[in-house]
């Protein structure tokens, strides 16, 4: 009889950060074709059980499917948990936990639970044990990943829970780390969020060519500082083509500024030569 206990130094198997769960399933309903839960088995990341309970059914069963799952009329009886226990039960030992299985998805969804995605690791898919993207059966991971054999007869859920956890463990530190990579990718971290928004800053008044105090480049100058600020505060590096336009129109800017200087130098000779013409003939 499967029991929530299994015998340690403190005779209780402890509940770790990280679990395991398989279940066993039975048909219901015309030709036994959906799935109802029979058994449910949970064990901590040592592979000792904290959880293996039958579950009483709560439609007639029509198939039992012994030959697979293992499950016989006489396991769903009075000493099977209800349903409703069990879903208590498992959800409790779910909760902020990181929970490992093969094809994880139908367990809770016979259970009619949910678990959040970031904290499943689903051996089904996990994409170094199918490099061609079809999803392989526990018993030929067994087989090719570990080099064991399994589910030689019906199906045992407490075996099946473990093999999937030593699935896990023996890609633990590749799999992590791809999925704090994959996070990191899409949240950065406010340090580097930080060091672009400075960079970012930098590079921006590095940008901008010193022009004269007139009224024209002093409103040009706030222009381009407002700008700069708000690209600070996103945290987000100008494209190159941006700066580069930044620095060509500041350039031109500038040039624009030394011909109408100088036009109006040329306009003041004209007018003092048309004086200085003027008073000679007045003088002749």
């Amino acid at each position: 009889m499967p029991s929530t206990k299994n015998q340690t130094k403190n005779g209780k198997a402890a509940v770790t950060p990280c679990i395991a769960i398989d279940c066993e399933f039975v048909g219901v309903g015309l030709d036994g074709v959906r799935d109802q839960l029979a058994r449910v088995s949970i064990v901590n990341f040592h592979g000792e059980v904290i959880y293996d309970r039958y579950v009483r059914a709560i439609e007639e069963v029509t198939d039992y499917r012994t030959h697979v799952s293992g499950i016989k009329a006489h396991h769903l009886t009075h000493a099977a948990v209800t349903f409703k226990q069990c879903q208590r039960d498992v959800s409790e030992l779910l909760s902020n936990r990181i929970l490992v299985g093969h094809a994880v998805h139908n367990d809770l969804s016979v259970l009619l639970l949910s678990h959040p995605s970031h904290l499943i690791r689903d051996t089904s898919k996990y994409k170094p044990f199918c490099p061609d993207r079809r999803p392989r059966s526990l018993k030929v991971l067994a087989k090719t990943v570990l080099g064991i054999t399994i589910q030689t007869g019906s199906h045992d859920s407490v075996e099946d829970a473990r093999t999937a956890l030593v699935l896990y463990k023996k890609a633990r530190v590749e799999w992590e780390k791809m999925l704090y990579d994959k996070q990191h990718r899409r949240f950065p971290s406010s340090t580097s969020a930080s060091a672009s928004a400075s960079a970012s800053s930098a590079s921006a008044s590095a940008a901008v060519t010193p022009l004269p105090a007139t009224s024209s480049t002093s409103s040009a100058i706030s222009s381009s500082a407002s700008t700069s600020a708000s690209t600070s505060v996103h945290g987000q590096h100008p494209p190159a083509a941006k700066r580069l336009k930044s620095s060509a129109a500041a350039a031109d800017l500038e040039a624009a500024e030394r011909r109408q200087q100088e036009k109006a130098e040329r306009n003041r000779r004209r007018k003092l030569m048309r004086k200085q013409q003027k008073l000679e003939k007045q003088n002749r």
